[in-house]
């Protein structure tokens, strides 16, 4: 129904967001002896170590973070347990996924994506 009212039409600019996403970078040399990971849920990393929480080698905020490292870290991840309390089964279920996937599809550290 016309009421008879102008009818405005507002325009906005684009909203400015990031082109890439920013990703921890690993010293890859470093990354030896994986032997244990586990979600820590106080600070919602996942903590990669040398044996049973000794020695720790890396903590990863976010699970995109992996994709940075080496394909024999990455499957050495996938054949190891992820050690979590149930009430962090969710958000460690992120980081199992992306292992499983950069393993599948060949995506890793140094891997050219265009290619695919």
């Amino acid at each position: 129904m016309f009421t008879g009212k102008q009818v405005l039409k507002m325009v906005y600019p684009p909203a400015r967001c990031l082109c890439k996403i920013p990703m921890r970078k690993f010293d890859l040399d470093k990354i030896r002896g994986i032997g244990y990971w586990y979600y820590d849920g106080k600070t919602g990393e996942a903590v990669i170590t040398k044996k049973k929480m000794i020695e720790e080698i890396l903590r990863i905020l976010d699970p995109v973070w992996l994709i940075n490292l080496k394909m024999e870290h990455l499957k050495v991840l996938r054949r190891l347990p992820l050690h979590y309390n149930k009430e962090d089964h969710p958000l460690a279920d992120h980081f199992i996924k992306v292992v499983q996937f950069c393993v599948k599809n060949q995506v890793c550290a140094g891997s050219d994506y265009s290619k695919r």
